[in-house]
């Protein structure tokens, strides 16, 4: 699913770093020279978003009840502090990223999980009820000649039999709105892709997709819309492009001049769009 949201952002740049390897220009696909990362997000301390959002998953798999019995102006929950210590310094070892920044980084989301509220909106009911909750549900599933594969944070079903899909994002929002992010992220393909394969694995159409935003303790949740068919033909769609770029190269496409997306590309940079 990772590679259907790059390919969501530039097919070009898609192609070019996975077949044509830009590295073998001299230049590295991933960091030009005075340009950040193009795909990855750090905070303030240098911390990547993606190892934040790790642990937090982690946590919110392993230590759920605990999360509900937190009161945000206070420390976290002993069984809590216990797993971020256990977690990150495995983590933090193997990335050279500082335990006590990775712990500290991950108790902020969390805390702001609290704090927002959410989890009473996960499906849960005041009583804390719901009629099943399946958590980091790995997926394999076919398309013609391609294997999609992905792990769904939260799967909801409610006591009337609907079924709901959440995905939590560390993403920082850095005053953008939301929906911006979404864009500029292909997080809006990301969650086709799950609804897809939802609706396989449950048999039934997953009536609301929504994704939370773990930096904003305010409002977290944006809501993406999951009309079935709209959702297919869009999935299918990429999919078929996908297999095309695969097939044909990059002559057959054309890059898509985003300013989201350009700024930091290196296909830009080189000239090669």
């Amino acid at each position: 699913v990772t590679e259907l949201m790059a390919f969501s952002k530039c097919p070009r740049k898609f192609f070019l770093e996975r077949y044509f390897s830009i590295n073998s220009l001299g230049f590295s696909s991933e960091r030009m020279p005075g340009l950040p990362p193009s795909d990855k997000r750090y905070d303030e301390n240098g911390v990547s978003a993606s190892l934040t959002g790790t642990l937090v998953h982690q946590i919110m798999e392993s230590h759920e009840l605990d999360m509900n019995t937190w009161d945000p102006r206070s420390a976290p929950p002993d069984p809590i502090i216990a797993a971020l210590d256990d977690y990150a310094g495995i983590m933090a070892e193997r990335a050279n990223c500082p335990k006590g920044l990775l712990i500290s980084a991950a108790t902020t989301h969390l805390r702001n999980l609290v704090i927002s509220g959410v989890l009473r909106n996960l499906g849960l009911e005041a009583d804390g009820s719901a009629k099943r909750i399946l958590r980091e549900i790995t997926f394999e599933l076919r398309n013609d000649e391609l294997i999609v594969v992905g792990t769904i944070d939260r799967l909801v079903q409610m006591p009337d039999g609907s079924w709901s899909l959440w995905d939590y994002k560390t993403t920082r929002l850095n005053g953008k709105a939301k929906e911006e992010i979404v864009k500029e992220g292909a997080y809006d393909v990301q969650m086709w892709a799950y609804t897809w394969a939802a609706n396989q694995i449950v048999r039934i159409p997953v009536t609301k997709a929504a994704i939370v935003f773990t930096s904003d303790p305010i409002d977290p949740i944006c809501n993406i819309p999951v009309n079935s068919e709209k959702v297919k033909q869009s999935f299918d769609t990429t999919l078929s492009s996908l297999s095309q770029v695969i097939d044909q190269g990059m002559e057959s496409y054309i890059a898509h001049k985003s300013p989201l997306n350009c700024i930091s590309c290196s296909c830009s940079k080189l000239e090669l769009c």
